[in-house]
């Protein structure tokens, strides 16, 4: 049996948590929603044998940690309710308003999926998840504060249940949280769902970082001080130190590149930080007369962030003893941002417009009906659109667009411009004549060189890359006949 759950102490460590992160929170309102959620609750009990109400308490106390609003909070703590307990949706909406109902409705809906072949099953519960975010993504981050508690107390679910639930996680709920910025739930959730799901290929790796750490422990301490000290001279004040990448990240990086282990030399990186934007491009100099940098492995990521708000200039050298090194410089706020993603926006109460905009993943999500959303082969579109790896192509302008890998100048029409994509007849790529079935890298500027009459043709189909552009294309081609 689980330990008794302690109420009136949890309470006063909600509070005081919410208190400290968001000055602007209604805590009467949270108040309220615990005493409601622990009394709903209060027959349960989770498979560890504790009380249930447990559950939906240290997700609500995790989103206090991030500073969100009153109604995530009280959202986590009444996001079981409906399912679990009697209560119902018209008393949770007369007690706590539209907006909370809301967002515990859609939690509730999304997690109504039974009966159903496993596959089909966690499809639906991506479309679901995909489509109550399109409404209100504080659903999403719930959701995801959910699944890490869940793998937090995984050890007490059988072995065969352990194994689906973690490959759920690696599949689904790591990508999104990465699409989102999360990083400190995305890093969390793979390193506990990982050696669940490849545990031999976990300690191989877990096992080989160990010892190449050890072996060149010696040349990275060595660059870390003389980082430290090369500040100090030019008076920045900068936080210099190590870091070693999990497991997953370089197990993903090795399937991803189809290298083995030992062409992979990043699996320690030197995080560099400081007070200010400029003091980032400072250090980066001071770093390359220090040390040799390595041509084409500089990647600005403060002048272009990435889609899911990251912000870092990565660069990487070569120490005194030919060793690869490769460092991260960014700011303090960049630092704690990137930890949070959406999540420091939500912070700052802006709309859900501006969200959008700021978000890649949500901006491209936005654009997409939500019929489409419904369709069944929508599910490999989110894989291979969403999910999958991104990069970055320029427009003549100077917009940035996002692109699945590998995409084509076609699949670039299609992401501008429905109707002008249709009289698409070549491409400019940085300057260059190609087709458009040209293979697009990152960095392109691309330009579309349009037809005075429609091109639209079905072999286009064979050209387009993304999931999306080819159900824009199909749309044309049907209303074309």
């Amino acid at each position: 049996m689980g330990k008794e759950f302690n109420y009136a102490p949890a309470l006063k460590q909600l509070i005081k948590t919410v208190k400290k992160n968001n000055k602007k929170a209604k805590i009467s309102l949270i108040k309220k929603a615990f005493n409601f959620a622990k009394n709903a609750h209060s027959q349960q009990k989770r498979r560890s044998g504790e009380e249930y109400f447990s559950h939906p308490f240290s997700i609500a106390l995790m989103l206090a940690g991030f500073g969100l609003d009153t109604e995530s909070i009280c959202a986590a703590l009444l996001h079981d309710v409906l399912e679990d307990t009697k209560e119902y949706k018209s008393r949770i909406q007369k007690e706590f308003g539209n907006e909370i109902c809301s967002i515990v409705d859609s939690l509730t809906k999304i997690k109504l999926i039974v009966g159903k072949h496993h596959s089909q099953r966690k499809s639906q519960d991506l479309q679901k998840i995909l489509l109550a975010s399109t409404r209100d993504v504080r659903v999403l981050v719930i959701k995801l504060a959910d699944k890490l508690h869940n793998m937090r107390t995984i050890q007490f679910l059988p072995k065969k249940k352990q194994l689906s639930f973690a490959q759920d996680v690696l599949d689904v709920y790591v990508p999104l949280a990465h699409k989102l910025g999360v990083h400190i739930i995305k890093h969390e959730l793979a390193d506990l769902a990982f050696p669940i799901v490849k545990p031999k290929i976990y300690h191989e790796i877990e096992k080989k970082i160990i010892v190449e750490v050890h072996k060149d422990e010696k040349g990275f301490l060595n660059a870390v001080d003389e980082l430290k000290k090369s500040a100090l001279r030019h008076k920045i004040k900068a936080y210099v130190y190590l870091r070693h990448k999990s497991p997953f990240t370089v197990y993903k990086k090795m399937q991803q590149r189809m290298k083995s282990f030992d062409e992979i030399y990043d699996y320690v990186l030197i995080n560099v930080m400081v007070e200010s934007v400029p003091e980032c491009y400072e250090m980066l100099g001071i770093t390359h007369n220090l040390f040799s940098p390595l041509p084409m492995k500089l990647k600005d990521y403060i002048a272009i962030p990435e889609p899911n708000l990251y912000q870092a200039i990565h660069t990487t050298v070569l120490n005194k003893k030919g060793k690869k090194i490769k460092l991260y410089i960014m700011t303090k706020k960049m630092a704690e941002s990137n930890k949070l993603g959406i999540i420091a926006l939500l912070k700052e109460n802006i709309s859900k417009k501006e969200l959008n905009q700021k978000i890649g993943f949500l901006n491209n999500l936005s654009k997409i009906d939500k019929q489409t959303m419904l369709n069944p082969e929508f599910i490999h579109t989110i894989r291979t659109d969403f999910l999958g790896n991104k990069m970055f192509v320029f427009s003549s302008s100077g917009e940035i667009i996002e692109l699945p890998s590998h995409s084509t100048p076609l699949d670039y029409a299609f992401n501008i411009n429905l109707q002008n994509a249709g009289k698409a007849k070549n491409a400019l790529v940085n300057g260059r004549l190609v087709s458009l079935s040209h293979n697009l890298s990152p960095g392109d500027i691309v330009e579309i060189i349009p037809s005075k009459t429609r091109q639209l043709n079905r072999n286009w189909l064979k050209m387009v890359k993304s999931e999306t552009a080819k159900t824009k294309l199909r749309q044309l081609l049907k209303r074309n006949n």
